[in-house]
């Protein structure tokens, strides 16, 4: 399999682990982080092929 594509799965099963141990708090932050994590479940990381991070190094989220 793809080493990318396990690393977001992975972080996408953090998530949802954090996410069940949160004690309420705050709707709309909680709004926003759902609403970034579905958008990196869709779009995956970033590359350098994408114009906004051609030139950084994203080797350590690797």
């Amino acid at each position: 399999m793809n080493p990318a594509i396990d690393i977001l799965n992975e972080y996408l099963s953090h998530f949802k682990t954090f996410e069940k141990s949160l004690n309420g708090g705050s709707p709309s932050i909680h709004t926003l982080r759902r609403a970034a994590i579905e958008r990196l479940a869709t779009l995956g990381f970033p590359t350098t092929k994408d114009e906004e991070w051609r030139f950084t190094n994203i080797a350590p989220m690797e």
